[in-house]
C-alpha cells in the first residue's frame, strides 16, 4: 500500500470516528497555535483534480474558477490511484511568511511542497497532518505595514499572510503591484479522497 493510500486509509478512519472526526467538538475548539500569529483556524479546500502525473509527483487541481498545479514530494507516495474528477479535501493551516521574492521570468502560477519542514512552528496540530516548506508563485498585490501582512494572488486565489522578518519586509516594500512573486512559509495540512 503506498503513502499516499495509507495517509488517506487512516484519515478516513478519523473522520469516521465521532470522537477523532473533523466537525467533533473537540478538533472545533482546538485552534492550532501558529509561531509568530497566534491561534489559528484550519482552513477546508475542496478541490477537483483535473489531470495527473504521477512520475513527477503532480496534480493539476480547480477550485472554484481557479486551477493550479501541486507539486507532491515522494513521501506521498505513488499517485496513480488518483484519477481526472476525483474530488480531494485539503485541510491546512499556514505559517508566517519566511520568503517572499520575484519569480524568474516566466515562471507560472504553481505549489510546490518540498520536503518535511522539522520545526516548531505549530502547536496543538491535529493528527495525521504533514508539516512542509510550501512555495507557491503567484502576482504580488499589497502590504500593509500597520500589521505586517503581505497580501497576493496565488493560483488557488487572493492569499493574506503575515511576515516579522524585517529582511523580508524590506524586499517586500521593493515590489510592485502586479509583479510575479515566489511566497515561501510552512504549512501544515493533510490531503483526504473524498
Amino acid at each position: 500500500m503506498t503513502m499516499l493510500s495509507r495517509l488517506v486509509l487512516a484519515l478516513a478512519v478519523a473522520a469516521a470516528s465521532p470522537v477523532m472526526g473533523p466537525t467533533s467538538a473537540a478538533f472545533a475548539q482546538q485552534p492550532v497555535l501558529v509561531a509568530g500569529i497566534g491561534p489559528a483556524a484550519i482552513e477546508q479546500m475542496n478541490v477537483r483534480v483535473v489531470s495527473v502525473d504521477p512520475p513527477n509527483h503532480s496534480l493539476v487541481v480547480e477550485q472554484r474558477g481557479y486551477r493550479w498545479q501541486i507539486l507532491l514530494p515522494e513521501i506521498f507516495g505513488d499517485l496513480r490511484s488518483l484519477k481526472p474528477g476525483d474530488r480531494l479535501q485539503i485541510n491546512k493551516v499556514d505559517g508566517a511568511l519566511v520568503a517572499l521574492f520575484r519569480s524568474k521570468k516566466g515562471s507560472k502560477p504553481k505549489i510546490v511542497y518540498e520536503d518535511a519542514a522539522t520545526d516548531s512552528t505549530f502547536q496543538n496540530l491535529p493528527a495525521r497532518y504533514v508539516v512542509q516548506k510550501v512555495a507557491i508563485t503567484g502576482r504580488f498585490s499589497s502590504f500593509d505595514p500597520a500589521t505586517n501582512t503581505v497580501s497576493f494572488v496565488g493560483p488557488d486565489g487572493p492569499r493574506s499572510r503575515p511576515v516579522g522578518d524585517p529582511v523580508v519586509i524590506a524586499e517586500i516594500k521593493k515590489l510592485k503591484r502586479g509583479d510575479r512573486i515566489d511566497a515561501v512559509f510552512v504549512q501544515a495540512y493533510q490531503i483526504l479522497r473524498k
